[in-house]
């Protein structure tokens, strides 16, 4: 895999992934409470904004880096870091398939749904990129 494809990648993540973490973490834990009743956090709308519009950026990336990286991958049978390349392959279509799905719903019930099912996949997806990376590491050091 080239340099810039990991560049991309990496970026990506780190952009979508912190985004959301950061505002999830402010809707759901960073209302107060003035005079009218809770108000949410300053930052939440732009945060929202900023991880709905750098996620293309992570479809990019998976496009990117499917040929050159997955499939070759997938096609070697190379024993290395696969379990977490394979989690994070289960889950990529799953989150952003949810992740849209929750842009697009307008009956409360079905939102509910997506967003519990995005926050879950793409808290699975976080969790295996960052072992996927550690195994790495790990392997590089041995």
């Amino acid at each position: 895999m080239k340099r810039s494809d990991k560049l991309v990648t990496h970026l990506s993540v780190a952009c979508v992934g912190g985004t959301g973490l950061v505002y999830g973490a402010l809707r759901y834990f960073g209302s107060a409470e003035d005079e009218f009743g809770p108000v949410q956090h300053p930052l939440v709308p732009t945060l929202q904004w900023l991880h709905v519009v750098t996620a293309p950026l992570f479809v990019f990336a998976l496009g990117l880096i499917w040929r050159c990286h997955v499939v070759q991958k997938l096609r070697s049978g190379a024993p290395q870091r696969r379990r977490t390349g394979l989690l994070l392959l289960s889950q990529a279509l799953p989150m952003t398939a949810t992740g849209y799905l929750l842009q697009v719903s307008v009956d409360e019930g079905w939102r509910e749904l997506w967003v519990w099912a995005h926050v879950g996949t793409s808290s699975l997806f976080c969790a295996a990129f960052a072992a996927h990376l550690a195994a790495r590491v790990r392997r590089g050091r041995a």
